[in-house]
């Protein structure tokens, strides 16, 4: 496991990080043993930044950010990026202390048994009603396809073969407290993305945007026509080659 500490003060934050920044203060939080370092802006963002390495990425935490989302609450991830050299993550700061923070280390028997108790409490509400006739709709068109299946994750149906296809409810990007439980979140075809990004019905939902995922509210004016063909490109981007093969057979 890599060293990890918290950086002095007086450290001066790359140009990229000030870049990142835009104009907020910030301070050094977290160092890692790779040379990254965590700055902490005052306006409620993160910036990671450090040197490229071959056993892990920045890009690859936001991909597992955006896979644990469903989950449990996580850091909504606002921008990753790299260069030639060196890598960066940003992303929206959660209440609480840091894992380093003074206060803990002084007592990690009290924060770790706290951590224990409360990962063993957590339990998300349900946000559906398994009635909704939208749900229902949804469920015909996505269980049709093949070994497509549901399951209840962070208090909502998901749609899945061995990879997420479809969510049924969201937040907007940056809106985590505005829910939108009669929407359908899924990841559009590369090729329709540009034009579903202008048509102001489609919006970018928290946590899986980064990563191409669009969302669209469902009404009773929806265009079932329409929710199947998304629902399709969605399942065609994420499931394997041979289910794909599968739904071309038919």
């Amino acid at each position: 496991m890599d060293a990890v500490s918290i950086p002095a003060d007086d450290i001066i934050p790359p140009r990229r990080v000030r870049a990142l920044a835009d104009g907020a203060a910030l301070t050094p939080v977290w160092r890692n043993g790779r040379g990254g370092l965590t700055f902490r802006t005052d306006d409620g963002r993160f910036i990671t930044y450090g040197p490229r390495n071959s056993e892990t990425s920045m890009s690859g935490e936001a991909t597992r950010l955006a896979w644990a989302a469903p989950f449990s609450p996580v850091p909504e991830v606002l921008g990753a990026g790299a260069d030639d050299t060196d890598e960066w993550l940003v992303t929206r700061a959660l209440p609480g202390r840091s894992a380093v923070d003074p206060r803990w280390l002084a007592d990690p028997e009290t924060a770790v048994r706290a951590v224990g108790e409360q990962t063993g409490r957590m339990e998300h509400p349900v946000m559906f009603d398994d009635a909704d006739p939208l749900l229902r709709r949804v469920r015909e068109i996505a269980l049709a396809l093949p070994d497509a299946a549901e399951k209840i994750t962070h208090g909502r149906p998901t749609f899945h073969t061995t990879k997420v296809f479809a969510y049924f409810g969201g937040a907007p990007r940056g809106e985590t407290g505005r829910r939108h439980d009669a929407a359908l979140l899924l990841r559009p075809d590369a090729d329709d993305e540009p034009a579903l990004r202008q048509d102001p019905r489609f919006w970018e939902p928290a946590y899986l945007w980064p990563h191409g995922w669009l969302g669209v509210d469902l009404d009773a004016r929806t265009d079932w026509t329409e929710v199947a063909e998304l629902l399709d490109a969605s399942y065609r981007a994420t499931a394997p080659r041979r289910l794909v093969q599968l739904l071309d057979a038919r």
